[in-house]
């Protein structure tokens, strides 16, 4: 139906959007929160401190921006399962009284005729 394609492409833009996103609030992340230390040397010349440092700033900036996003996508899903039952018995009562009309229609064309 319309509203399952129209919950489809909104799920699909926001995950679009979120995704375009991404490198750049994990960077933000590394940076801001996490004390990644930006440095112009070749990673052979940097000191060993910074490098350990930075390996665990991107490591954590990497694990919240991986995280948080499955931890939204659980929470989603989660509501889908709670809402299951009650859209299946829509789409039940939908279906039956697409039924019913069929069969009124091809009654009526059978009297007509």
């Amino acid at each position: 139906t319309i509203k399952t394609y129209s919950a489809v492409a909104t799920l699909q833009a926001c995950s679009g959007v979120v995704g375009a996103f991404g490198a750049s609030i994990v960077g933000f992340l590394a940076e801001e929160v996490y004390g990644y230390q930006p440095s112009d040397k070749n990673f052979e010349d940097m000191d060993q401190l910074i490098k350990l440092k930075n390996r665990d700033a991107l490591g954590h900036a990497v694990a919240v921006g991986v995280l948080v996003p499955w931890i939204g996508n659980l929470i989603c899903y989660g509501f889908c399962l709670i809402t299951y039952p009650n859209d299946k018995q829509s789409v039940n009562i939908l279906e039956n009284s697409r039924s019913l009309i069929v069969e009124k229609r091809k009654s009526v064309n059978r009297i007509s005729k």
